[in-house]
């Protein structure tokens, strides 16, 4: 029986899912956006998923981390971005995607932590939109090059000095299933995301070269920091 495993239906997702059919891993994959992935592993309707790290956060008496691999920044991200109307200090609405968890709780602590102000946080027109995963790449590649735009992954690491964790592998705590690999497949990651996203090929290099797979020491103190912000500032995961 294959194990079901969720995952974003992103293209950053693509060297997980690709390494793990180079190797014939028996899992079957559940592919959809972020929040409904979170769902499907609360609801015990996958084995085990990469859900976003708030997510985990959230759940941690009922999760237990089951990979040494993530989807996290190094410094910048390029796929989790704030797109401006007008500079940050007089951004008054910011428009939210739905199917962001782990980025518009950053986006909030940011917010109210980095840039001092209290803005609205909407679903329709608004002063700045946040834009994640594959929506955000293409929305960089056609807006003008004078369009302001902030990588929040940029921000945290300017902020703290760590990179970013955006998702990892979690299962229930009373589970056995764990997600490893050899390696991350990146080459063949590539070519399918510059076929689905008819981006060039020095933008997904790019993209792919910014992106970490590990789950490394700064990334477990950067995902504690985080946590360690949110409360202090009251925000909900």
């Amino acid at each position: 029986m294959k194990l079901k495993v969720g995952a974003p239906s992103y293209i950053n997702a693509l060297p997980l899912i690709h390494g793990s059919e180079q190797i014939e891993a028996d899992i079957h994959w559940v592919l959809d956006h972020p929040t409904t992935i979170n769902q499907l592993l609360y609801e015990n309707k996958v084995d085990m998923a990469l859900v976003s790290a708030t997510h985990y956060l959230a759940n941690r008496a009922r999760y237990r981390i089951a990979s040494n691999f993530c989807i996290g920044s190094t410094h910048e991200v390029m796929s989790v971005c704030l797109f401006l109307n007008k500079p940050i200090q007089e951004v008054k609405k910011i428009s939210i995607p739905k199917a962001t968890h782990a980025s518009k709780t950053l986006l909030k602590l940011l917010c109210h932590h980095h840039w001092k102000i209290h803005p609205e946080f909407v679903n329709d027109d608004a002063d700045a939109y946040l834009l994640i995963g594959d929506e955000c790449l293409l929305q960089i590649k056609s807006v003008s090059q004078h369009k302001a735009h902030i990588d929040l992954a940029t921000v945290w690491f300017e902020m703290t000095g760590y990179p970013f964790v955006f998702a990892l592998f979690a299962a229930p705590k009373e589970s056995t299933y764990s997600f490893s690999l050899p390696i991350v497949q990146i080459p063949a990651a590539i070519d399918i995301a510059i076929n689905k996203l008819k981006l060039p090929r020095e933008t997904i290099e790019k993209y792919f070269s910014v992106l970490s797979y590990s789950l490394s020491q700064e990334h477990y103190k950067s995902l504690e920091l985080f946590a360690t912000f949110l409360e202090r500032y009251d925000i909900a995961l």
